[in-house]
This record gives C-alpha cells, structure tokens and sequence, in this order.
C-alpha cells in the first residue's frame, strides 16, 4: 500500500484517502485478530465508513476481510456478535 499512498501525496484524487483508511482498516483487522477486541472492531468500521466515502472500490477491501473470514478459522472467532455490532454501528455512523 505505501507506493500507492506516497504516488497519490502528489495528485489530487480519492486514491489517497482511500489507500489510507484501508489501510488503517486493515491495521485494525489486524489487531482484532490479536485479541483487543472492541475498540478494533469499532475503528475498523469506521474506517472502511471512511474508506467507503472516499470511493466506492473500498468495497473490494470489504470482501477481502469477508474472504480472509471465511476461510480462516482463527479469523471467526475473533468476530463475537458484540464485535460486529461495534463495526456496523460505526461503519453506520460514518456513513450516516
């Protein structure tokens, strides 16, 4: 991700907040996965929000995490329904 960021400090377009808030999406994954839990959860729904408003193909980072989760055992227990709750209700109110 960081040739896309440091290409797109140069240019005016979508791409550099989108390339950053996926990647503080995927940071936040990342760290959910780890064990911490709720405020992962909650910054990894507003960042794919944020991410989302930035430009529409942030939808591709959403189904990578969703085909990173399916396959990997480790990857749903992290997800407890308290902690999709926490990323939709922040994915929903950055998008509100």
């Amino acid at each position: 991700l960081m040739p896309g960021v440091q290409l797109s400090a140069a240019v005016i377009a979508t791409d550099a907040p989108l390339l950053l808030f996926s990647a503080l999406g995927l940071l936040a994954y990342v760290i959910l996965l780890r064990g911490d839990g709720g405020r992962a959860a909650a910054a990894l729904g507003a960042a794919l929000g944020a991410a989302a408003l930035s430009k529409y193909a942030a939808a591709y980072v959403l189904a990578g995490l969703l085909a990173h989760a399916a396959v990997s055992t480790p990857a749903r227990r992290a997800w407890s329904p308290r902690h999709l709750l926490l990323a939709g209700v922040a994915l929903a109110a950055v998008l509100g």
